[in-house]
């Protein structure tokens, strides 16, 4: 529900409560006919696999500066809002999914980078904030688009 309704929030700003904007998507999607369905089923499944071929199991980790240490580490449990932003980047990009592929090294280079540079935005409170969520949805395209050479 999460991967479909972000993938609409901006177009919705007006409304605030994220619990009511999920509640309202879901019965909005009990009357969805079967082939937008489909096709939501086939984007869903696609995207997983894309960002799972590209980052692995720990996908949803962000790298983290670790206490007590100097080093910047994946751990933790995942983040929705990582979650959320790279699934919604990915799904636009999911078209391109074999340039992407090829690159898969770069963004394993870039990942570590883009977290030590942009972890406040995907931590701490105001996560459900219109703005946020814009902002970590152009942080996740931008690094797309940084790695593809766009």
């Amino acid at each position: 529900l999460r991967f479909f309704a972000y993938r609409q929030r901006l177009r919705y700003p007006e409304q605030r409560s994220l619990r009511k904007y999920l509640d309202r998507y879901l019965q909005y999607g009990n009357e969805f006919p079967q082939n937008t369905l489909d096709e939501l089923e086939r984007l869903f499944v696609e995207t997983i696999k894309l960002v799972y071929d590209v980052f692995g199991a720990d996908a949803f980790l962000p790298y983290r500066l670790r206490q007590g240490q100097n080093k910047w580490r994946r751990f933790g449990k995942p983040i929705l809002t990582v979650y959320e932003s790279m699934t919604y980047a990915f799904s636009q990009y999911v078209n391109r999914k074999d340039d992407i592929l090829r690159e898969q090294q770069k963004f394993s280079i870039q990942l570590e980078p883009f977290y030590k540079k942009n972890l406040e935005h995907f931590t701490g409170r105001s996560i459900a904030n219109i703005s946020k969520i814009k902002d970590r949805n152009n942080l996740f395209m931008d690094l797309i688009k940084q790695v593809l050479g766009e």
